[in-house]
């Protein structure tokens, strides 16, 4: 990560919870926009978790997945 995105990163982890949701919901927004693949995923892993077949997943780990399957899309 480079040092402009650290910094940018640490003064959004500052804002008020409120600001932070409204600037991760915008991020949310355009990878979406950037990976219909992302809807897809999120929809299929939702209908398996409440219908029980599969427990709830880390988003942490979610994510991580995510970046993997990008990266070895390039």
């Amino acid at each position: 990560m480079s040092e402009a995105n650290r910094a940018l990163m640490q003064a959004v982890l500052e804002l008020p919870e409120d600001q932070r949701l409204e600037i991760a919901d915008a991020v949310y927004d355009s990878l979406r926009d950037d990976d219909p693949e992302l809807d897809a995923v999120l929809a299929e892993r939702t209908a398996e978790h409440e219908s029980g077949k599969t427990p709830g997943v880390l988003a942490e780990d979610f994510f991580r997945e995510l970046r993997q399957r990008r990266a070895a899309r390039r």
